[in-house]
Parts: structure tokens; C-alpha cells; sequence
């Protein structure tokens, strides 16, 4: 069975296009009580203080990992929820895409933002393993 999508808006629109490799961050901007960690493409959300709370977020493999495709901001996230333990149910939980160059980390990042949110948090995206822009001699 399929995790919820999840309810998302996106700025400007879902069909903003941009090409994967001018982002190299990953920008959480979220409210204080929410603190994610990210690996893999995967965003998790605990409450602090810890309670039965926990979110997730899933970027999608093509996204997540470093490629020069182009790409539009309604393909960005493949599933977005919540489970209230112990329960095994998945309730669609959701918030807003978007890019934007951040001045705090001088980078261009891709935006994963919550309600009320007042706090950031920053992980790096997968970058080219070999020098990708060539340079003229």
C-alpha cells in the first residue's frame, strides 16, 4: 500500500521547471517544535520534546540524487505524512515546495517548509562526483 501523498502547494507554481544541478541544499524551514534529520532522501520529523509523533517526507530518488535533468516542483516529493505511535496508521500531512536562493548559506536551495514555521535547518544534496561544468581552455 502506498504512503499518503500529502497535501503540498508550491511557489510559485507546481509547474515551476528547474534543472537539478543548481541545487546543492536542502533548506527545512519548519517551526521550532519539529526537528527533522535527512538521509537518503528522506526527511524525518520528531517533536521536541519527544512524544508519539513522527513525519515523513520522501524526495524523490531522481531529485535527490545529483543529475542535470530538469525538473518541476509538483515531482519533487514522492509521499508526505505523519503516524501517532503506536499506531501503524498514515495520516497525509503536507506544507509548501519552492527554490530560492538562501542568503544565510550563499547556495541555491530546494525549500521544504511547514506551517508557522520560524526555524531552519540545512543538508547538503548530493553534488557531481567528477567535475561537471567543463571549462574553456
Amino acid at each position: 500500500m502506498p504512503h499518503p501523498a500529502g497535501s503540498i502547494s508550491y511557489v510559485p507554481q507546481a509547474k515551476a521547471w528547474f534543472p537539478r544541478s543548481y541545487i546543492t541544499t536542502l533548506k527545512v524551514h519548519t517551526n521550532h517544535v519539529n526537528v527533522p534529520s535527512f538521509a537518503d532522501g528522506l526527511i524525518t520529523w520528531v517533536h521536541s520534546p519527544l512524544d508519539a509523533v513522527t513525519g515523513y517526507t520522501k524526495i524523490r530518488d531522481n531529485v535527490y540524487d545529483w543529475n542535470s535533468n530538469v525538473y518541476s516542483l509538483d515531482f519533487v516529493v514522492e509521499y508526505w505524512y505523519y503516524v501517532i505511535s503506536p499506531s501503524p496508521v498514515e495520516f497525509e500531512w503536507g506544507g509548501e515546495i519552492s527554490i530560492t536562493w538562501d542568503n544565510t548559506v550563499k547556495r541555491t536551495c530546494l525549500v521544504v517548509a511547514t506551517v508557522a514555521a520560524d526555524t531552519d535547518y540545512y543538508f547538503p544534496l548530493p553534488s557531481p562526483t567528477a567535475p561537471y561544468w567543463t571549462r574553456a581552455v
